[in-house]
């Protein structure tokens, strides 16, 4: 029974601790919230994200339209992709299992590598065309003078 009341008392103890270090927690955050550096830090994560949103936005719209396009411009390029189309997903577990236990976690990269030269039932190795956006798309800015 003193070894129970010996960790009971330490839970006590640490109980307490976790008390005091969550009040100079709290304490610390709030003198921070109150500073202008936290301010300027909250409402640039703030615009950032949406920003980033709006830019993914466009980034979808772009990748959309280039299906219509008749002349494909500069900055973008299409890309075939190797992917797996899984059939069956029962068959492709019972073969990972037999075969390639290491991809039980399912990842289709790597997946894809290990049956890409098969013949297998339950897929097919195809290609899938990508519309791939450059990095640098200073070309389209108006010229600094």
């Amino acid at each position: 029974m003193s070894n129970l009341t010996d960790k009971l008392t330490d839970l006590a103890r640490l109980r307490q601790e976790v008390e005091k270090l969550e009040v100079q927690r709290d304490f610390a955050d709030d003198t921070l919230r109150k500073t202008i550096e936290f301010s300027q830090l909250e409402f640039a994560t703030e615009a950032l994200k949406t920003v980033n949103q709006i830019k993914k936005h466009l980034e979808d719209e772009i990748r959309d339209s280039i299906h219509t396009e008749m002349e494909i411009p500069s900055g973008i390029t299409i890309k075939q992709f190797k992917v797996l189309k899984v059939a069956d997903e029962k068959k492709a577990k019972v073969w990972m299992a037999t075969n390639a236990p290491t991809l039980l976690s399912y990842n289709d990269s790597k997946l894809l590598k290990a049956v890409e030269n098969l013949e297998v039932d339950w897929a097919v190795v195809g290609t899938e065309p990508r519309v791939q956006i450059a990095s640098d798309l200073s070309v389209y800015l108006p010229k600094e003078e």
